[in-house]
């Protein structure tokens, strides 16, 4: 075979946020929060805290939190963010600028709710880059009147995409004109010759014309270099002229410090600009005078701009950002994460004279900052959690009539909102000023956004905790990754699979379903709500109601039946009454007393019923309905007069959500063009009571004109509120009115429907979500209000929602699937208070947790270790507190509860553990079952080694208070037990000052006095880096974890740290592994091989390597090296002539991040990902012409990753199916799925494919580039081509699928999903099997 084919699948999205703008986006009265982040884009809004407690004080803003709206996937990574009001438009349209030079303009679409693309600009010209080879750093700014857009791109164009002033008609059509002109560009060189290196471009406040402000070094220079050039940045203001396409210049600064940053606009009235350098903070302005302090001492040597010196300040703002809260005051965010409110003091010529710095908090390491109501402050990050805080302005005296400023030292810390890595803020008050009141505000966290970037390096372990219940064919493994940076370092633990704690188990065979419910006297239970007073088994001719309590006793004499099976059971009354539904009968209860019974007296036996307080919706087996109402303590029988005949199922719910009703609510914006006069506000509690629709609904499936469609039919008259057509289907938007393709054959018949759900969940349950089992498929809706729909509508749309969960299974060749049998219960469970979470969960052969919380985002996590699943109740008794029961497929009941010390709101379960410094490194030790974890902290030190001719000397230098000392790292190795992942006492080895830990890996080498021959052990390099004018030496050595009798009331003590060996290396240690059990080991520009004797390393042999290998992969005798500037090269160690050598390398130059295997049976694959965020596989091919007898490895697949990727490792794919049923054939049991973190957050992996199955998905793949809809005009295609900054002669050899694209065949409607099948040549089930088989070989963690 000429290659490798694969597959790679996003499977954890990214987490870190890059940019972020506050909006009124979606346009519905309030403004919302865009943030984005590698290829992902969010919007949400704030909403007041449930739990937060409502404060006396009217001034006081509430707490909030962030509800997500909307989120999307894009094809294409995002550089910068803008909105724009254009005219006539009811909402802010969105500006999203990519790399190469690529942007968007966009909004929202109401009747969709989606985005919709209303223009697309791209300047990828080869005349337009002008020889530019790097094509980030894109830069893009709006007017603060939205006149016009700016773009910078290839660091020497600018785009400028003018923007209508007024709405206009075309006197042809009578149509809108666009609200945007034809863009055109500014080339910088025909402004100034010397206009070059531009560092920053924004907008200025209060000028007529648009005005562009450029920030530039026509003549670079570096810190060495001072003494011949200093101050050599310029800043240049344009007035720009859109319609006619002039661009004077208006005003000009020179000779600013060399080390400028950026530009931070002032608003009105005062104007200007602030230009924010390392060392200093400037205040320009035209026909005022400049005004600059210096932030340190470095400015007295560095720069001879006129700074004015403020003792009392001592800070730099690299890596620095800034917002302003108000005209004269902005909130600066340092690297270190301290939050500064620096006021520009000014005269009454609105000349800034002075800045007063204050120090306000400690928080998180910002990459974005945005201001959102006035009153709260969000700031997004790539190295921590993102932070929503308010801000409060701080009163002049406190209660007791003291000054607050003498009382800053006493301020307690605030309380954290989650025990992740937030940290505590501290507030300071601050002197006033002479005859100026400074304002002084308090930060206080509101919420967080969950983060895991940077991923620097993954490991795999096994769980602390596993019920003993389970036996696993498969490995039970979870992975831990190493996240942020500095304070807000972490490990991360995740889970992709629940694994429930078993309380206990009962053998209950026959048993179809099962039921709790509430008795009269459930109290509160110790804070964890009412709990459940019986259990109800149905059998198939039978019920067993079991009473639950201190202990679980079967009822012998009780008013419930239990000669019939039981269809349904429930609370009615408010959860006073119990309601038992068998096959012939409806049973009202006070606790085990029945008060009432009424005998349906349908056709034919009862075969579902739904509850939804007071109405109880029956449904035969022959397709008739009735409804039982409560009355008092009566229960009343009506049966509708409707057509019943093609009634397949019946589903009661009651709107909590207010969204079910005709009415525009009164905060909602104009419908029409006017919107003046309307209020920014939320909704109170009382209008929402007012708006909510008093009626229960009830969903009604198949009863519409046509097969396929749902009714929805209020109660208890029936009367028709809204039909969905063509669910059955799968169309993406459904509605009363919404308009479906004309279908014909078979296409036209829909699957049938087998189960519906409509459940209210997340915020104040304000966010009803439809679930149906179709045919083979889970079909997710979310509804969404529309308020464009006729009067005498309900105002609500719904719209898919795109999961992974694939709920079928592969058919057998010899025998077709059965039908359900009657009675079988379904598999859409509704549960409440499980572990303090509402929502579905999905029983069958693949069960997944369907959640929705406050944050808005609907989480879907598998429960696949105990197989298939027959049936699943909520559960809260004294012995299990908020937990639950489910059968397995042997008959088994399990009593269990959620793990608590998990976060199950986010992508993946994730445990979080704060550090409080910097991780580098986790290693796994298998044996004892422990981590160690390398980790640094940085503190500023005066300290520097200095070379003096034949030895190295430390010096002390002491440059006073206000100067910036460099940080000094100090590293550790720590030993952590999963158990509570906590430090191990006694396990800590502390490195010198000025040594640095860069590696540290498992290695199986053959050690003497072991009989086995080989054993593992850590491996650990560590190199001594005094600077550039030491020579740098480096040490090895082996460790090992023993284990030893652990102190009294200490038993994580029971493992400790042993040296085994360390040996001075002449050269720096880069990279560590072991091959045929020797040490392998990368020392300045060779690769050694050692054996261990005698405590010592006795060297077997070497070879040389190129400039610095950071990474060596072992696989038998084959060595992988990765340079961090040549590429990967091949090496073979030959243990019987104790030799190694070159067996073939990649000639061209690469920035390699990570190596790694792609295993698939035989063949062997060479994994490298770079530093443009490209994958490649390298084949060893030496009979191919191309590869100079085997001297070079051929690209022979690459693919574009859109995050850097810097760890990788491999596990073999999964032996069983998830449902525990079926095993995967013996060929897989030779496969690996290699899976990737990358620096964004996000998770992935890459898994060979038979080419039988590779062509006919990349056919499918080709076919969904052109047919699927491409959000913001990006290209699938042309998103994942391979990209390089060198020019390279070969093509992109691709030959990896895109799994994100091919999966949302999925997600397609059932009538395009036939049609893509018929056209390349392939049927629905044939391509649904695929995708299903790779879903399954993949579900490990």
């Amino acid at each position: 075979m000429s290659t490798m084919y694969s597959i790679h699948k996003t499977i954890h999205p990214p987490t870190g946020v890059e940019a972020s703008l506050y909006c009124n986006f979606i346009g519905q009265g309030d403004q919302q929060l865009v943030v984005a982040g590698s290829n992902m884009l969010k919007i949400y809004r704030l909403v007041p805290d449930p739990d937060a407690v409502l404060s006396s004080d009217e001034e006081e803003r509430p707490k909030t939190r962030l509800e997500c709206l909307l989120s999307f996937s894009l094809y294409g990574r995002v550089a910068a963010l803008a909105s724009a009001s254009l005219p006539g438009a009811k909402r802010d349209s969105l500006l999203v600028a990519f790399d190469e030079a690529k942007l968007a303009l966009c909004e929202y679409d109401p009747l969709r709710h989606d985005i919709a693309t209303i223009s697309m600009h791209m300047f990828e010209e080869d005349e337009m880059k002008s020889g530019c080879t790097d094509l980030t750093g894109v830069q893009m700014r709006v007017d603060p009147e939205s006149r016009c857009a700016a773009m910078l791109i290839y660091g020497r164009r600018i785009v400028i995409l003018p923007f209508r002033r007024e709405v206009t008609v075309d006197e042809e059509t009578g149509s809108r004109r666009s609200p945007v002109l034809p863009s055109y560009v500014i080339n910088l060189k025909e402004l100034d010759e010397r206009l070059c290196n531009v560092a920053d471009v924004q907008f200025l406040h209060g000028y007529y014309e648009p005005t562009l402000a450029i920030l530039y070094e026509p003549i670079k220079t570096f810190a060495g270099r001072l003494a011949v050039r200093r101050d050599t940045y310029q800043l240049v203001a344009i007035s720009l002229n859109v319609e006619q396409r002039v661009h004077p210049v208006i005003w000009t600064v020179a000779n600013l410090p060399f080390d400028c940053l950026r530009i931070a606009p002032v608003p009105r009235p005062i104007g200007g600009a602030l230009v924010m350098a390392t060392n200093s903070l400037l205040y320009l302005n035209q026909s005022v005078p400049t005004y600059g302090v210096s932030l340190n001492t470095m400015t007295e040597t560095s720069s001879r701009f006129p700074l004015k010196t403020l003792d009392s300040v001592k800070m730099t703002l690299d890596c620095a950002h800034s917002v302003f809260v108000t005209p004269d005051q902005l909130v600066v965010s340092l690297r270190t994460g301290e939050l500064y409110v620096v006021t520009l003091v000014a005269d009454s010529m609105r000349s800034v004279r002075d800045f007063n710095f204050e120090r306000a908090a400690s928080s998180v390491l910002t990459t974005c900052m945005t201001v959102c109501d006035d009153h709260y402050l969000f700031l997004g990050s790539r190295l921590g959690n993102s932070l929503l805080l308010r801000i409060q302005e701080k009163k002049a005296l406190d209660r007791d009539g003291e000054p607050l400023s003498k009382r800053r030292r006493t301020d307690g810390p605030l309380t954290n909102i989650e025990n992740l890595d937030l940290e505590e803020l501290e507030v300071y008050g601050s002197e006033d000023m002479a005859q100026t009141q400074l304002k002084q505000y308090t930060f206080e966290v509101c919420d967080s956004i969950l983060n895991l970037s940077p991923c620097g390096q993954l490991s795999m372990g096994q769980p602390a905790f596993l019920s003993e219940e389970f036996t696993l064919d498969d490995p039970d493994i979870e992975l831990i990754t190493t996240s942020g940076h500095g304070k807000n370092g972490a490990l991360s633990v995740l889970q992709r699979s629940v694994r429930p704690q078993v309380v206990t188990t009962f053998t209950l065979p026959g048993c179809l379903d099962m039921w709790t419910v509430l008795g009269p006297d459930s109290g509160g239970g110790g804070g964890s709500g009412e709990q459940h007073a019986f259990l109800l088994l149905s059998r198939p001719e039978a019920t067993m109601v079991l009473q639950t309590g201190e202990a679980i006793n079967e009822l012998d004499k009780s008013g419930f039946q239990t000669a019939a099976r039981t269809v349904a059971a429930g609370n009615l009354g408010e959860r006073r009454y119990i309601v038992q539904v068998t096959t012939a009968a409806v049973l009202l209860l006070d606790g085990s007393t029945l008060v009432h019974q009424v005998d349906v007296g349908l056709e034919a036996p009862l075969a579902a019923a739904s509850i939804a307080d007071p109405y109880v919706v029956v449904c035969s087996e022959s397709g008739e309905v009735a409804l039982v109402s409560l009355d008092d303590s009566r229960l009343v029988l009506t049966v509708p007069d409707i057509d019943t005949k093609d009634v397949v199922l019946a589903s009661a719910f009651v709107d909590r959500s207010g969204l079910f009703s005709t009415a525009v609510p009164s905060y909602i914006r104009d419908i029409d063009e006017q919107l003046a006069g309307v209020a920014d506000k939320q909704p109170t509690d009382e209008q929402r009571k007012q708006e909510l629709d008093d009626e229960d609904e009830m969903l009604y499936g198949e009863s519409a004109a046509s097969i396929g469609d749902v009714a929805l039919l209020s109660l208890p008259d029936f009367r028709p509120a809204l039909v969905l057509r063509g669910l059955a289907h799968g169309w993406t938007v459904i509605g009363h009115d919404e308009p479906q393709p004309q279908l014909e054959g078979e296409a036209a018949r829909p699957p049938p429907i087998r189960e519906l759900r409509l459940s209210c969940l997340g915020y104040r349950k304000s966010r009803p979500v439809l679930t149906a089992l179709v045919g083979e498929q889970l079909l997710i809706y979310e509804v969404f209000p529309c308020y464009a729909l006729p009067e005498s509508q309900l105002k609500v749309k719904l719209r898919r929602v795109q999961h992974d969960i694939i709920i079928r299974t592969r058919k057998s060749k010899t025998r077709p699937m059965a039908d359900a049998e009657p009675g079988a219960p379904g598999l859409l469970r509704e549960f409440t208070n499980v572990a303090g979470f509402d929502g579905l969960f999905l029983c069958g052969p693949n069960p997944h947790w369907i959640l929705m919380t406050t944050r808005g985002e609907l989480r879907f996590h598998p429960m696949t270790i105990d197989g298939r699943l027959k049936s699943f109740a909520s559960f809260n008794n004294v012995n299990c507190p908020q937990g639950f029961l489910y059968f397995n497929k042997e008959g088994e009941m399990r009593i269990c509860v959620l793990p608590p010390h998990l976060l199950y709101d986010a992508p993946w379960p994730i445990r979080k553990v704060p550090l409080r410094c910097t991780p580098h490194i986790i290693c796994y030790h298998l044996e004892t079952k422990t981590h160690l974890v390398c980790t640094s902290n940085a503190q500023p030190s005066m300290k520097v080694y200095k070379f003096t001719g034949d030895d190295k000397e430390l010096s002390v230098e002491d440059r006073g208070e206000r100067f910036p000392y460099p940080y000094q790292k100090v590293y550790t190795i720590q030993l952590y037990s999963p158990v509570s992942w906590e430090p191990v006492p006694k396990a800590l080895m502390e490195f010198e000052e000025w040594e640095v830990v860069t590696v540290m890996n498992n290695v199986s080498i053959n050690y003497e006095g072991h009989r086995s021959g080989q054993r593992m052990y850590i491996a650990v390099a560590t190199n001594h880096s005094y600077g550039e004018d030491v020579v740098c030496r480096g040490k090895l050595m082996l460790l090992d974890v023993i284990e030893v009798v652990p102190e009294p009331g200490q038993p994580l003590t029971k493992n400790k740290l042993k040296v085994l060996l360390t040996k001075e290396q002449s050269a720096p240690v880069s990279a560590i592994s072991s091959v045929a059990g020797y040490l392998l080991g990368a020392v300045g520009q060779k690769v050694f091989v050692w054996t261990v004797k005698n405590n010592d390393l006795v060297g077997v042999a070497f070879i040389d390597s190129q400039v610095y290998i950071h990474q060596l992969r072992s696989m038998k005798n084959f060595i992988m090296a990765a340079d961090v500037c040549n590429s990967v090269s091949l090496l073979r160690f030959q243990q019987d002539f104790r030799t190694i050598s070159l067996l073939a390398r990649d000639f061209k130059p690469r920035d390699i991040y990570a190596v790694e295997y792609l295993i698939d049976n035989t063949q062997v694959g060479f994994l490298a990902t770079d530093a443009e965020a490209n994958l490649i596989v390298f084949l060893y091919q030496p009979e191919s012409r191309e590869s100079g007898g085997g001297q070079r490895l051929m690209r022979r697949a690459d693919f574009q990753l859109c995050s850097r990727v810097s760890t990788m490792t491999r596990v073999r794919c999964r032996l069983k199916d998830t449902s525990g049923e079926r095993k995967h054939p013996p060929i897989v049991a030779k496969r690996h799925m290699t899976v990737y973190a990358s620096l964004d957050g996000g998770l992935g992996f890459l898994l060979p494919l038979p080419e039988k199955t590779y062509r006919r998905l990349l056919m499918l793949q080709n076919l969904l580039t052109s047919q699927l809809p491409h959000r913001l005009g990006l290209n699938p295609r042309s998103f994942r081509t391979y990209r390089s900054q060198r020019r390279e002669l070969a093509p992109p050899a691709r030959g990896v699928l895109d799994g994100d694209l091919v999966f949302s065949y999925l997600s397609m409607p059932t009538p395009e999903r036939h049609d893509a099948a018929r056209r390349v040549g392939s049927r629905p089930d044939e391509i649904a099997d695929d995708l299903t088989e790779v879903s399954r070989y993949t579900a490990h963690f």
